[in-house]
């Protein structure tokens, strides 16, 4: 084992400063606001590094004497902290999972060192320099036997590119440690970082349950479908039937269409179709929606008249059995840059037109939506996609996001005064 003592007392002042955060880290209480605000001037950097809204202290002093075994550190100093880098995020809110990747592109560890063992002692200089250090974090939540939402797993997995020790005044078992520390570095940082990992469970959870209070979340349903759940409760309560108003569309050759009692019902079978992600890659958020709907049907009563021939008219319901769209949106995290519409995809049901009425019009109405139609629901879903996109990216580009954000912390600052 003494071949890893080197390697275990860096660990340990790892870890040591991960505890001591405070320390670390300097500015005026956090609340949610600031950290709002923080993080939309940090993504407004060409190249965000660090950590949003605190200032860290490069290089960090650690006024502690690390021992393990035989090995002691002291006056330990670390450079390199301010160059943390938030490489990518990964939330699956259906399958409750997260990943996070921080990356510091170089970490230097630089103290004294002491080696005493029972024949040999010496003291001299250590400077370690690890290259592309990663810090990967991964979690997954769930419901424990009360209904209440834990974190049922938690990982950290710590790698690096290199890692170059240099100490000076080594003695010959010395140099054989340090000579061996870097091939034990995984299973070295595995053992140290699991006796850690479970304490941060704990206190995760600790303040999970207090944040959620006496919500229950059933296992077996993920938190995502409870929330569409509560969307659909809403739905049916406010705007199924959805009533619109009356409207008069203008068609070709002078004929021109009045609806009237126009509803649409269903909107309440709005379901979760498939995954639902959010992405953080390269400082942009990346939105991965599925859903879709089941017997939505549309009625109004329709006239079309012209100048030159009799007024038709007939009471009309639109059925469509079911509707699915997937999307994909992409905002930069600098917010000051309009959000994208990168992909949706419209898959249509069976679909079923009846008209009431004994006039021609209706029948023709009838033939016409309940043969060709259904026989082309893949050309017409192709073929409304460009235009329903382009229609959606032109309401995105008006949106002002950070107005919008500024908005809303306003409004929960008023709340709460």
């Amino acid at each position: 084992m003494q071949l890893l003592t080197l390697t275990i007392g860096v660990l340990c002042f790892v870890g040591s400063t991960a505890i001591t955060l405070e320390e670390v880290m300097a500015g005026s209480p956090v609340t949610a606001e600031r950290v709002v605000r923080d993080l939309l001037e940090y993504y407004k950097q060409e190249d965000p590094l660090g950590i949003p809204g605190l200032e860290v202290k490069d290089p960090f002093f650690l006024d502690k004497t690390i021992s393990v075994s035989v090995l002691s550190l002291h006056g330990i100093e670390v450079a390199g902290l301010s160059k943390f880098k938030l490489q990518y995020v990964n939330v699956n809110a259906s399958s409750l999972t997260a990943t996070v990747l921080l990356r510091i592109p170089w970490l230097q560890v630089i103290s004294v060192y002491e080696y005493s063992t029972y024949w040999s002692g010496t003291r001299g200089d250590m400077n370690l320099t690890f290259t592309e250090f990663d810090i990967k974090i991964s979690a997954e939540l769930g419901s424990d036997n009360n209904a209440k939402l834990i974190v049922t797993k938690l990982a950290v997995d710590i790698t690096k590119e290199s890692f170059i020790p240099i100490l000076t005044n080594t003695t010959l078992d010395l140099d054989l440690i340090v000579s061996a520390a870097d091939s034990f570095f995984d299973t070295l940082v595995s053992s140290a970082v699991g006796s850690r990992v479970s304490t941060a469970t704990d206190k995760i959870n600790e303040r999970l349950g207090a944040r959620l209070g006496d919500k229950r979340f059933p296992a077996g349903i993920p938190p995502i479908d409870l929330l569409v759940a509560g969307i659909k409760q809403d739905l049916r309560q406010k705007m199924d039937p959805l009533k619109i108003g009356h409207k008069i569309v203008q068609l070709p050759a002078g004929l021109s269409l009045n609806a009237s009692n126009i509803s649409v019902a269903g909107l309440s079978t709005v379901h979760r179709a498939g995954e639902v992600s959010l992405q953080l890659i390269d400082d942009r958020l990346l939105l991965v929606l599925q859903l879709g709907c089941q017997a939505v049907s549309v009625h109004a009563d329709v006239e079309v008249s012209s100048m030159v021939l009799p007024s038709m008219s007939s009471s009309l319901k639109f059925t469509l059995d079911s509707l699915s769209i997937w999307v994909e949106a992409q905002q930069s995290a600098d917010v000051r840059h309009p959000p994208q519409l990168r992909r949706i995809q419209i898959t249509l049901g069976n679909f079923r037109l009846v008209g009431s009425g004994e006039s021609s019009f209706s029948y023709l109405l009838e033939a016409a939506v309940n043969t060709l139609p259904n026989a082309l629901r893949g050309t017409i879903s192709s073929a409304i996609q460009p235009t329903l996109h382009k229609i959606i990216q032109q309401r995105l580009y008006s949106l002002d996001i950070e107005e919008l954000i500024e908005k809303r912390l306003a409004a929960r600052a008023a709340r709460r005064d």
